[in-house]
């Protein structure tokens, strides 16, 4: 029976874990027995982009979320800082919908822009809680 090794580097920073390449993408030995498996390898394409928009006026925070949540089915986070919005897009061309309906719906946007997800938003993606709520929950 053929053994392997598995080699992990972590950082409990996810900024710098973003900024990271993966040493190796070539030969990866599957497990023996069907034991192990990866919850994720690198960035799931299931998390998408995020569009990230800033709406003009506070106050239309509200509106803009519900007319994002009726043009893709689902509701967007808002950020900590006011007038902000995060859309997880599973797909980038999706975003002139959303900024079509918007413009449609009177919401006025001082800034825009589509990005791959930091490791955070896919933290948050494949186990679906932040990862400062488990830092928190360890405290606790």
């Amino acid at each position: 029976m053929a053994q392997g090794s598995t080699i992990l580097l972590t950082t409990q920073y996810l900024d710098e874990a973003d900024q990271a390449r993966r040493p190796d993408r070539g030969h990866r030995p599957r497990p023996q027995g069907g034991r192990g498996h990866a919850r994720a390898d690198s960035r799931p394409a299931s998390a998408g982009s995020t569009l990230h928009l800033r709406v003009a006026q506070r106050d239309q925070a509200a509106r803009a979320a519900q007319i994002v949540e009726r043009v893709l089915g689902e509701a967007p986070v808002l950020t900590p800082e006011a007038g902000g919005l995060n859309i997880a897009l599973s797909d980038a061309n999706q975003t002139a919908d959303v900024l079509i309906a918007l413009r449609q719906g009177e919401v006025d946007i001082t800034a825009a822009a589509v990005r791959q997800p930091t490791l955070d938003e896919v933290f948050l993606t494949l186990t679906g809680h932040h990862a400062e709520d488990e830092t928190q929950e360890e405290v606790a």
